[in-house]
């Protein structure tokens, strides 16, 4: 078994886990392309099988992701019905997305 580092981080109020070199697909993330992202907030790391659990954040930790792209989503389509009353209501949208690479775990 590969001994890679893994951490559970909280971005957008969202918690993502992610291993050194996965790709991730995240919901808007403000920054440009090609540039690097520091989070803090790691609530969960496992470093070389050393495994540290935040309460709730581990202190003095970093994740480093590189924006990849920046896009839209796929379609999303929603449906109202109310049987017996003829109401339907559509709606949908697609949701901006980040495609970020993980740099480094800290």
């Amino acid at each position: 078994m590969s001994k890679k580092n893994l951490a559970v981080v909280k971005i957008n109020n969202q918690q993502y886990l992610m291993q050194e070199g996965d790709t991730l697909l995240l919901d808007k993330v403000e920054s440009e392309v090609g540039k690097n992202i520091e989070v803090s907030d790691v609530l969960l790391k496992v470093i070389d099988e050393k495994v540290e659990i935040g309460t709730p954040i581990v202190a003095k930790s970093l994740v480093i992701l590189e924006v990849l792209e920046q896009k839209k989503g796929e379609k999303i389509q929603t449906l109202v019905y109310k049987a017996k009353s003829r109401y339907r209501k559509h709606s949908g949208k697609r949701p901006l997305i980040t495609v970020v690479k993980v740099i480094k775990i800290s």
